[in-house]
């Protein structure tokens, strides 16, 4: 489970409880891992860090994983799940049997309408918000870049990918 926020807060600790729900109710084992944050740590190292903690659990002898995130963490997911799909073609890693997004922010350029159509509505986030926190992640990174943005990504092969979002929500068309 890769965290939300906006990949300048967030922390595996602070997901512990409700990530542990999902495992509880899944009944399946669960880990969440601490990725690079900005501005201290930029673009590409969270994404490192998820393709790490995907690679760790493979050596560890786990070969079936769902990769899930919401958020910030949601875009990572997806992300990361495009990397070793990629990579399952050329290696003997794994590939993910499934992605689950919650609120996923896929779009860095942050051009998707909803960024306008709900700002009203969305009781959590910002478009000022998410751009500063873009600024702060990507620096001069093109934010279409897919491994930044997976929107813009080629999900050719993908596993089964859930995608969960409220209508209210300004990452609605990032979902």
């Amino acid at each position: 489970y890769l965290h939300g926020g906006a990949y300048v807060v967030g922390s595996a600790q602070a997901y512990r409880n409700f990530v542990g729900q999902i495992a509880e109710r899944a009944k399946v084992d669960a880990f969440i891992p601490d990725y690079a944050l900005a501005p201290e740590r930029p673009f590409p190292a969270a994404v490192d860090d998820g393709e790490a903690a995907y690679r760790g659990l493979v050596a560890a002898g786990i070969s079936r994983i769902a990769i899930l995130g919401d958020s910030a963490g949601g875009g990572l997911a997806l992300v990361i799940t495009t990397r070793m799909t990629a990579a399952a073609r050329e290696s003997s890693v794994p590939k993910p049997v499934a992605a689950v997004v919650m609120s996923p922010w896929t779009d860095l350029a942050l051009t998707g309408d909803s960024m306008t159509t709900r700002a009203g509505h969305d009781p959590l986030l910002t478009h000022d918000a998410l751009e500063q926190a873009r600024i702060a992640y990507l620096g001069a990174t093109d934010p279409k870049d897919p491994v930044a943005s997976p929107l813009y990504g080629d999900v050719a092969g993908l596993p089964p990918v859930m995608l969960h979002v409220g209508e209210d929500e300004i990452l609605l068309a990032d979902a």
